[in-house]
């Protein structure tokens, strides 16, 4: 009887225990290979690996699942590969925040969106000494100065002895000497840079483990520097080697930090004589020895075996997806499995992901939680949990994650846990576990409550779909969905197909439809797109042929019906098969049918308008039980009947018809119980009067006169 408990005092007390009971399980796979120059870690060894080292860490969170974070991937590798030398001062590292057991990770770094570029510095001891990245991380040129702007800052405060020295040479210091103190280098590299010198600090960091380059930064108006150039000249770099007085190169000015260092490899390759091939250099660079043995990056496998779709040619050349990852048309199904996974995502992960909800934030929660409630569909259960959830929501000024990831839990007890125990997906399945799902599930979960408001509502003339659902959907996007990149561009969408402008349910339904398949047009072929299932606009012909025109474009009529049905229609069929077993019947010894059963049946999907009737009548259920010490012949049965009847919507019975009835009962059962016992004394007397009076005997009861003879 744990479906109308509402205290859920205990709850709260344990919320670590009941994470690990009620809230659903998420493994995900990384966006990184083994052969990428990045240290991927997870909450199990991050503390260990990251703080007290005397080396800084510069870390993407991301999710496997982003859009976003897909897109980026390989930008981020090639970063990874330009900074590959540095991991001794700085290390390139990742964290999946997808993964179930990061979310404690991530959630103390108050990741709230992805990807999210961290600096930890060196010697660091917690997450509140993390630096957040702000500059333009797709820029390939300006990051690593960005990234060497950082680490010379935590120099300046720390003045690591691990680390090499970025202050610039006296202004009377010469070449030859600079010679000197480069005892073994076959090279030496002066950047003629004004502070911030960017360039010369990401070339120390960058051959701080190379003995056979000096790197030095000296003022443009250093006296040698303008002699060897001419005049002083911001942002030059000068090459020497142990053959020349005169510099071997003169960079153009400001070359960036790939040109530089691609310069400075191939003067070294001649500085030792064509000795070095360009996998030497790069070992050089990165700090091996010469003749070290380095792993050339491993060839890519056969196609397909990294995990994704497959393209094979049929005889007619005609190209088709290998069956082993092709989803075929039954992915055009609304699937109940979809919509909760989504929402236990949406309510597990994706809202507490932040440290405190205040604010715009949380009226953006507020509103959208207030549309769940209302319009989404699904089984009773779980519109329960949203109903109470949104209850409470709306009665809070602040909330902290721990606060939210306690009231989930505690509503899960309270209603027998109706949120998924693990995040599956059916129609929404990818090829790849991180392709699909959420995002996908997210957007079937909008659809589905548009038609469910535009059922409810068609008929309400006072009905704002702006105010009512979309406004709530577009500001929850914006401000929760953790792609930060997916939730910017839904903005634009919004603003580009003036979502203020619709007006009636039916134009909600269409607005957002028209909405979804922009988005898919934009996105089709993006890295993130899955290869089996190409973004298209929806709905194909195959599923829909009256919602097109002969010209290519859409029957607005049609496809609002179709929609209507389509997004209406939620079936309940389950990831993997539900335990059967079969029940026989027998005639003559021998079988003559054979049926199949299932053990535990599945709740049926029901539309949205009773939650807030059923909620009301058991807070008032619970209510008059706590009142049952005062009005004993009140009894918990007849408020049990109150409960049916009201959500039956017939009359149920007063307080004062109930007493009378049951007082009327009472006499006659009184007055039966003394007429039995009246009629037990009379019949009592009535057998001995007819067994000893001769009048009443019967025949056979006579007793024969006796003859005596002489």
């Amino acid at each position: 009887q744990t479906m109308g408990v509402r205290g859920g005092r205990s709850a709260l007390l344990f919320p670590g225990l009941l994470l690990l009971l009620s809230f659903p399980s998420v493994a995900s796979d990384s966006l990184y290979d083994p052969t990428d120059p990045i240290l991927e870690l997870d909450n199990d060894n991050f503390n260990a690996s990251v703080y007290g080292q005397k080396r800084a860490f510069f870390i993407e969170f991301y999710s496997s699942w982003c859009g976003a974070c897909i897109g980026y991937a390989p930008t981020f590798k090639k970063f990874a590969r330009q900074l590959e030398s540095w991991s001794p001062i700085v290390q390139v590292t990742v964290v999946n925040c997808a993964d179930d057991k990061n979310q404690p990770l991530c959630r103390e770094h108050q990741i709230a969106a992805f990807p999210t570029l961290k600096y930890i510095k060196y010697n660091s001891h917690s997450a509140a000494e993390a630096i957040t990245f702000t500059g333009d991380k797709h820029d390939l040129v300006g990051l690593p100065l960005q990234v060497a702007q950082m680490v010379h800052d935590n120099w300046e405060t720390e003045r690591p002895p691990e680390w090499p020295s970025f202050e610039p040479i006296a202004p009377s210091t010469t070449v030859k000497e600079i010679w000197s103190a480069a005892e073994g280098a076959n090279l030496v590299a002066v950047v003629a840079q004004e502070e911030p010198a960017l360039l010369a600090w990401a070339l120390t960091i960058n051959y701080a483990g190379d003995r056979r380059v000096r790197t030095a930064l000296a003022s443009p108006n250093h006296v040698q520097m303008v002699q060897e150039m001419g005049s002083a000249m911001d942002g030059k770099v000068l090459v020497y080697d142990k053959s020349s007085q005169r510099p071997v190169f003169i960079s153009p000015e400001k070359p960036s930090f790939v040109d530089a260092q691609e310069k400075i490899a191939e003067f070294l390759q001649q500085a030792l004589g064509s000795s070095l091939d360009v996998a030497g250099a790069a070992a050089a660079a990165a700090g091996a020895a010469p003749g070290s043995d380095v792993q050339a990056p491993r060839p890519p496998g056969p196609p397909g075996s990294d995990g994704t779709a497959r393209v094979v040619t049929s005889g007619g050349g005609k190209k088709q997806y290998d069956p082993a990852v092709w989803a075929d048309l039954s992915q055009y199904q609304m699937q109940l499995v979809d919509l909760e996974s989504a929402i236990a995502y949406m309510l597990t992960r994706e809202i507490p992901r932040r440290a405190k909800i205040e604010g715009e934030d949380l009226t953006a929660l507020k509103n959208w939680m207030a549309v769940l409630a209302k319009y989404a569909p699904g089984r009773t259960p779980t519109r329960r949990l949203l109903y109470r959830l949104s209850e409470w929501i709306q009665t809070r000024h602040a909330v902290t994650a721990d606060d939210w990831v306690a009231q989930v839990a505690s509503l899960q007890i309270e209603l027998g846990n109706p949120l998924p125990s693990e995040i599956s997906w059916l129609a929404c399945r990818g090829s790849k576990p991180n392709l699909r799902g959420y995002t996908c599930g997210l957007w079937t979960l909008a659809h589905a409550i548009t038609v469910e408001a535009h059922k409810q509502e068609k008929n309400n003339a006072s009905f704002s779909a702006v105010s009512s659902v979309l406004s709530p959907f577009r500001h929850f996007i914006v401000r929760f969905l953790s792609c930060g990149e997916c939730a910017a561009n839904f903005a634009k969408e919004a603003e580009k197909h003036n979502l203020e402008a619709v007006g009636k349910s039916d134009d909600m339904v269409l607005w957002l439809w028209n909405t979804h398949n922009s988005v898919n047009t934009r996105l089709a072929g993006a890295p993130a797109e899955d290869p089996a299932h190409p973004k298209r606009t929806f709905p194909p012909r195959e599923i829909c042929r009256q919602c097109w025109k002969s010209d290519g474009s859409y029957d607005q009529d049609a496809t609002l019906q179709f929609l209507v049905n389509y997004y209406g229609n939620i079936k309940n069929d389950p990831v993997k098969p539900d335990p059967e077993y079969t029940l026989k019947t027998f005639q003559d010894g021998k079988v003559v049918e054979a049926e199949k059963r299932h053990f535990n049946p599945r709740f049926g999907v029901n539309g949205a308008e009773r939650v807030d009737k059923l909620e009301e009548v058991e807070r008032r259920l619970d209510a008059e039980r706590n009142q049952l010490d005062t009005a004993p012949l009140r009894s918990g049965r007849e408020l049990e009947d109150d409960f049916k009847n009201e959500l039956l919507g017939t009359p149920s019975a007063g307080r004062g018809h109930s007493r009378f009835l049951l007082v009327s009962l009472s006499i006659i059962a009184f007055l039966v119980i003394v007429g039995y016992c009246k009629y037990r004394n009379n019949r009592s007397r009535f057998w001995k009067t007819f067994y000893y009076s001769n009048d009443f005997k019967l025949p056979w009861h006579v007793v024969p006169e006796k003859k005596y003879t002489a």
